[in-house]
């Protein structure tokens, strides 16, 4: 089972959600990204997001 978990450890971290490249992603071979397990981006149980997140989520669906 560990090394399941294993595949959705974080290898990389970034301060903003905007310094995530996802044309290098891609360019790995990247096709999904999970995002916010942790709450992060939107606080537990809040469905406002920020025009900024949403606009990056956005941007995510074209490019990945």
């Amino acid at each position: 089972m560990s090394g399941f978990i294993e595949r959705f450890r974080p290898c990389e971290y970034v301060e903003d959600l905007n310094e995530v490249d996802l044309k290098a992603l891609k360019g790995q071979g990247f096709d999904t990204i999970i995002i916010d397990l942790d709450n992060t981006l939107i606080p537990w149980r809040n469905e406002n997001i920020s025009d900024d997140v949403f606009n990056w989520i956005n941007l995510a669906r074209i490019r990945v």
